[in-house]
Order: C-alpha cells, then sequence, then structure tokens
C-alpha cells in the first residue's frame, strides 16, 4: 500500500486484484475468461497461466497455440506440387493427386503412376503414359 497523507492506497502486483475490503490482493484466474489466448488447455498458477496441449500436440513459439505442421510448412515435407499435407494430432499425413502415388520407398513426394502397366490390356493396343495420366490407342 502507498501511504498518502491522512489516508493509504492500496495496488496489486500483475496477476492480482484487490478485493472488496480494497486492503488486500486475490489472484486471479487469467482462465477463466477469454482473454488468455491459450489454443486448447489454460491452466491457472499464481499470479499468471500456463498454455498446455492436447497429447501429441506441441506448443507454437508463442506459448499460447499449437503446432499445424501442414500450416506452418515447418516439419513436413509433402509435395508441394502434386501432393497434399493433413495435419493430425502432433502429426500430419501426405497424400497424392490423382495420377499420382507416394514415392514406393516410403517418401512424402509424389510420383507418376505408370498406367501403362495396369491399363490399355489387349491385342494391338498402345498405351503412352504421361504425367498423371496416359492415353491408350491402335
Amino acid at each position: 500500500c502507498l501511504n498518502l497523507e491522512g489516508s493509504y492506497q492500496c495496488t496489486c502486483d500483475s496477476g492480482f486484484r484487490l478485493t472488496d475490503d480494497m486492503h488486500s490482493c486475490e489472484d486471479i484466474d487469467e482462465c477463466a475468461g477469454p482473454t488468455h489466448g491459450c489454443t486448447q488447455y489454460c491452466t491457472n498458477t499464481v499470479g499468471g497461466f500456463e498454455c498446455s496441449c492436447k497429447a501429441y500436440y506441441a506448443l507454437a513459439f508463442d506459448g499460447k497455440s499449437y503446432i499445424d505442421e501442414c500450416a506452418a510448412n515447418m516439419n513436413n515435407s509433402c509435395d508441394p506440387v502434386n501432393g497434399a499435407c493433413t495435419n493430425t494430432p502432433g502429426s500430419y499425413n501426405c497424400s497424392c493427386q490423382t495420377g499420382y502415388q507416394l514415392e514406393s520407398n516410403g517418401g512424402t513426394l509424389c510420383e507418376d503412376i505408370n498406367e501403362c502397366n495396369t491399363v490399355c490390356n489387349g491385342t494391338n493396343i498402345a498405351c503412352t503414359n504421361m504425367e498423371g495420366s496416359h492415353t491408350c490407342g491402335c
């Protein structure tokens, strides 16, 4: 409290508020309101709060939000041209557009499917494989 001439005025540190009696301070539950900014979980602490994540998620550098590996393009190595990234709890999955498949060595890049290996069956039928598709002819 600050001693004034004939009176006094009490103030509180950050994370605390003055009680109704105007003489003591109490902890503010920052998690009770919408202003904490935590994306998933908020835990009140004395004079502050902490954000945390669900299992298999990780906090981003701001300490409040979780990492979306696809949106952040941080650790995902999905094919940026013929592929897509899907965020999953704590990880991500890569997939490919029609006519492409994930690399046969278990990689995350997309490679062209050679449709001529499985279509255009028959005598005197020619197959031309193209990026992402094929044509059959006589």
